[in-house]
C-alpha cells in the first residue's frame, strides 16, 4: 500500500465514522513508520459554518478543527484513531 492509498483508506474510514452536511475534511500529515508497519495519517475535521475564525495572517479558516492522527496497516486496515 502506498501513500495514496493510505490516505484515501483513513479518509474513507473518517467519513463513515463523522455524520454530517456542516463537516469538512483535510489531509494533514502522513508518514510511514518502519518501526510499527503502519502509515500515520493526520486528518482535519472540521465541524460548522466556514468563516468563523481564520489562522492568523494566512485567512485559512481552522476554528472548530479537531485532529485524527489515524493509523493504517500496509493492508490498508484501519488499526486505531486517535485525537491529536
Amino acid at each position: 500500500m502506498g501513500l495514496k492509498e493510505a490516505a484515501r483508506a483513513a479518509i474513507c474510514y473518517i467519513e463513515d465514522k463523522v455524520v454530517g452536511d456542516d463537516v469538512g475534511l483535510t489531509l494533514e500529515e502522513i508518514e510511514w513508520s518502519d518501526r510499527a508497519r503502519t502509515w500515520l495519517v493526520t486528518v482535519g475535521v472540521r465541524r460548522g459554518a466556514p468563516g468563523t475564525g481564520t489562522v492568523l495572517g494566512t485567512g485559512e479558516d481552522r476554528a472548530g478543527t479537531v485532529y485524527k492522527l489515524v493509523r493504517v496497516r500496509a493492508d490498508g486496515q484501519v488499526v486505531s484513531v486517535e485525537n491529536r
